[in-house]
């Protein structure tokens, strides 16, 4: 559902500023403001973006979050929503703040401070599979936990707002109050908890309370420089399987003999 046009309305009343106002504030004429509250028109993704940079706002979420609800209904707090992003001032268009592993300690006391992110190194990234109407982070992420993704691979990330969001079975970089940031798939969520675990089997799962948790951006992809080792090939299962039965049909054989 787009939430758009209820949210634009709901920021602007709360700033109190009328049509015209807020307008001339974003650069665009008062009759579209008019337009998109009323879900007669769609605003262009640079128009989206000067929007949230307006009330400092994700992108995503303008669109995708119900700003009516809640804070108690969502793990993510009032804060929380006031999420910093950085525009290319030639193109208009949103960039990708990379959180290098040093930077992660200032991340966590700075992750909706503008001035911070906009210290951080940022990019655009070529990829279809990165939409242009969401709002992404690059993560370093160190450990053994991660296997069988590298240790220090760079992970790309989408802003999640709502614990709704969160599905089972998927990865995520969990920006935590007390475990700094991880990368983890979700075992399962409850009321006020979530179950977290590595793909690694020889880490154990284990829960963390909602509250716990500053920010969750999906896992998409990741880069690495960590070329694999040609001593350390395994081969597929399929190849596996396939000797099994060889072995297995020449056992077979044998006992025939």
């Amino acid at each position: 559902m787009n939430y758009l046009p209820t949210n634009l309305k709901v920021l602007r009343k709360a700033r109190k500023l009328t049509q015209s106002d807020l307008a001339e504030k974003i650069g665009v004429n008062r009759s579209a403001i008019g337009a998109y509250e009323e879900s007669r028109a769609d605003p262009r993704v640079q128009t989206l973006i000067r929007i949230g940079l307006f009330f400092k706002l994700s992108v995503d979420d303008l669109l995708n979050t119900d700003l009516r609800v809640s804070a108690g209904k969502n793990y993510v707090a009032d804060q929380l929503r006031v999420l910093p992003i950085i525009v290319d001032r030639e193109s208009d268009q949103e960039l990708i703040p990379l959180i290098p592993e040093k930077a992660a300690a200032g991340y966590l006391s700075n992750y909706n401070d503008p001035e911070f992110v906009a210290d951080l190194p940022r990019f655009q990234l070529p990829f279809p599979q990165l939409a242009a109407d969401r709002t992404y982070r690059m993560f370093q992420i160190s450990g053994e936990s991660m296997l069988p993704v590298p240790s220090g691979a760079y992970i790309i990330s989408q802003y999640i707002s709502s614990v709704d969001e969160l599905k089972t079975g998927e990865c995520y970089v969990f920006v935590t109050r007390e475990e700094g940031l991880v990368y983890k798939r979700l075992e399962s969520k409850v009321d006020s908890s979530i179950v977290l675990q590595s793909d690694n089997p020889e880490f154990k799962p284990y829960s963390i309370n909602h509250d716990a948790v500053l920010e969750v951006w999906k896992a998409l992809g990741y880069i690495s420089f960590e070329l694999p080792d040609s001593g350390t090939y395994q081969p597929a299962l399929h190849e596996i399987s396939t000797a099994i039965k060889g072995i297995q049909a020449q056992l077979k054989e044998n006992s025939r003999n």
